[in-house]
């Protein structure tokens, strides 16, 4: 197939697994990354657009293809403050999801987080929530939206509160049955393989839970998606 991939957050942790994952993938001719700064990498099939993500006209002007891939994400700490955060984590996507939309760009796969929820005290994952909900008041044939728990991978940038927390995740992840599975850490490169073969099957709006997401890809591996 010729698919065109819209890629943004292709220099974050999850973003880098799968761009690498999609030149590698046969269904897709040409990757779109969109971002603030280019990914360093050459490839035939990629195609670095550097620009203002900010800026309406710019996102108009390239957002074009089969799917959209929205890996962005940050933190308040690195981000400065909460306006800061809100932008990156909730406006932009939304902002990404209505110029697809208006673009008819069928199918849009989005990484959030466990927990989140418009109903949460927790500013971080209520600003998720909003998003979510915000992105899935949009008419594609497909959303997807991934809940991710923590995140196992090799940052660019130091995260103190996954430094001091992923080795005790890792050993309590040996543990975690039933209910608990959700809180199992998970590989950042599982995530990116998710997104990807989530979008081979089936239309509607979906929400993929932590322990879903690994469940999805060994159905995959085993011949067996569902």
């Amino acid at each position: 197939m010729n698919k065109t991939a819209v890629l943004f957050g292709a220099t974050g942790l999850v973003g880098s697994h799968l761009l690498n994952q999609l030149l590698e993938d046969p269904l897709y001719s040409k990757v779109i990354s969109i971002a603030r700064r280019d990914t360093g990498i050459h490839n035939t099939k990629l195609e670095n657009i550097t620009g203002d993500l900010s800026n309406r006209e710019f996102l108009k002007a390239h957002i074009r293809g089969d799917v959209i891939f929205c890996c962005l994400g940050t933190t308040i700490r690195k981000a400065g403050s909460q306006e800061a955060f809100s932008l990156v984590d909730l406006h932009l996507p939304v902002l990404i999801a209505e110029i697809g939309e208006g673009n008819s760009i069928p199918v849009i796969v989005i990484v959030s987080s466990l927990g989140a929820s418009t109903g949460s005290s927790n500013f971080y994952l209520k600003t998720k929530g909003q998003m979510e909900k915000q992105v899935f008041g949009f008419n594609y044939k497909k959303i997807i939206i991934l809940r991710p728990f923590m995140l196992m991978g090799k940052r660019d940038d130091f995260r103190f509160g996954e430094a001091l927390g992923k080795p005790f995740l890792q050993f309590a992840s040996l543990f975690m049955f039933g209910a608990w599975k959700k809180f199992k850490a998970i590989k950042a490169s599982t995530v990116a393989k998710a997104m990807r073969i989530l979008t081979e099957e089936g239309n509607g709006k979906i929400i993929i839970e932590s322990n879903e997401i690994e469940t999805q890809v060994k159905l995959n591996e085993a011949g067996k998606f569902s």
